[in-house]
């Protein structure tokens, strides 16, 4: 079965270094779904990028905007 490492904060690239300090102040942890995407930086970024844009808006509530990851994330 495949796996894919879940890269702690000793284990990442510089480029990385700066977001999983940014996640970790933000969510006091970083979540292990961003650890697995450290290992393509590249991606990592345009995710974090998306969460933003969509999290970031004024539209809807923070409390509707979790209710809604929270029910897309059990689908």
């Amino acid at each position: 079965m495949p796996s894919v490492e879940l890269l702690s904060e000793d284990n990442v690239s510089a480029e990385v270094k700066p977001i999983f300090a940014k996640l970790k102040e933000k969510y006091g942890e970083v979540p292990p779904p961003l650890r697995a995407m450290a290992n393509h930086p590249e991606y990592l970024k345009l995710v974090l990028q998306k969460m933003e844009t969509v999290m970031g808006s004024d539209a809807l509530t923070k409390e509707t905007k979790l209710a809604i990851a929270f029910a897309v994330s059990q689908l």
